[in-house]
């Protein structure tokens, strides 16, 4: 291979790396920057919510109605007090919208950067470019995984909206120990659980996520999740999260991991599976053919089946990612004109049937037990 090329590469590579570690280190100052104004702002809210309160109690109790005068004195001086309350307010709102364009704008440019960094390595590797193919500059694996972890960022969702939707899981892992959090991909679950006090670990392929999880001090292992599983003894764990997992499987896959989770748990243990609903028109045709890791849509029936098959009970199923009323078919307005009453019922009947079709929960969930 052609060692300049080699040279340049690696380098080049490094200094993306660099770039994104630099762009997670400011989103992670932009968030508590954030986070410290709000936190000034609901003090700020505090006060004057006491301050008011207050106000009322010395009118009520001090001046009286006899004395309408001061009253209205009382009552401007607050009302220009919170008029400069009001103003200082728009000020911090403006400076901190002007803040936040700003940020998207480089992390926007920042994104087309590594993304040309991408298609011309990818040239390059496939011999598509001038010069010779190259080989070993930067393991493919670790190219893939890097990209893929982008992907995530961009269509996954911001982390602290996952951890949000995640904290419903949070009941059913009450005096488990040992929780295994299998694929834990950005580590949403898995913080949860840490900051929960759980005894919780994880396991992930993609040494990109892994490294985000290992930054955050979470406890995860680098590895392919089935291998990972075989080396800890049958009978250990108290609970196995696998959250949009099991898309990512063939169907001999999933039967040989739901085996082999059911083996690894203690008596009474759980496992949760969170898939997309292949039966929503919008989760498969908007989110799960858009990734193109994913092998295998499963039915919420076919799941249970396969899980009852293999000797769980089910606890529970939940319908996740309900879509909003605005982007579902309207009805008619049983008072418009047009149609007679009978036509208009089963008009009506008909786009209530097409929205359960199309439009109903986006993900699901299957709790089960050992």
């Amino acid at each position: 291979a052609d060692v300049k090329t080699q040279e340049i590469l690696v380098a080049l590579f490094g200094e993306i790396q660099k770039l994104v570690e630099s762009q997670r280190e400011f989103n992670a100052k932009l968030v508590r920057s954030i986070n410290s104004f709000f936190d000034f702002f609901s003090n700020i809210l505090g006060a004057q919510k006491t301050f008011n309160a207050e106000t009322v109690r010395f009118i009520n109790e001090y001046i009286g109605i006899e004395d309408p005068e001061s009253k209205n004195i009382f009552v401007q001086e607050r009302k220009l007090l919170n008029d400069r309350l009001e103003a200082f307010l728009q000020v911090l709102g403006r400076r901190f919208q002007s803040s936040e364009l700003k940020t998207h704008r480089e992390i926007k440019n920042l994104s087309e950067l590594i993304m040309n960094f991408f298609t011309v390595l990818d040239q390059q590797w496939n011999g598509q470019l001038p010069g010779t193919r190259v080989e070993s500059a930067v393991p493919r694996k670790k190219i893939e995984d890097v990209e893929y972890a982008f992907f995530e960022d961009i269509w996954r969702g911001a982390i602290h909206d996952v951890k949000k939707k995640q904290l419903q899981y949070l009941k059913y892992f009450k005096d488990k120990k040992n929780i295994l959090d299998f694929g834990c991909g950005r580590g949403e679950f898995l913080e949860l659980l840490t900051e929960a006090n759980f005894n919780a670990f994880g396991v992930e392929e993609n040494e990109e996520m892994a490294s985000i999880c290992k930054e955050k001090q979470l406890n995860v292992v680098c590895q392919n999740g089935v291998v990972y599983l075989h080396r800890i003894s049958d009978n250990f764990l108290g609970a196995i999260f696998i959250s949009h997992v099991i898309e990512h499987l063939s169907y001999r896959e999933i039967m040989g991991l739901i085996n082999l989770c059911f083996r690894k748990l203690e008596k009474d243990g759980i496992v949760i599976l969170e898939t997309i609903n292949p039966c929503n028109y919008k989760a498969f045709f908007h989110s799960y053919i858009k990734d193109f890791t994913h092998k295998t849509p499963i039915h919420p029936d076919t799941l249970q089946f396969v899980l009852e098959m293999n000797g769980f009970k089910i606890v529970d199923i939940l319908k996740l990612s309900e879509i909003e009323e605005s982007e579902k078919l309207r009805k008619m307005d049983v008072q418009s004109g047009g149609l007679n009453e009978l036509n208009k019922d089963n008009y009506n009947l008909n786009i209530e049937r097409l929205n359960k079709l199309l439009f109903g929960n986006q993900d699901y969930a299957i709790i089960a037990s050992k």
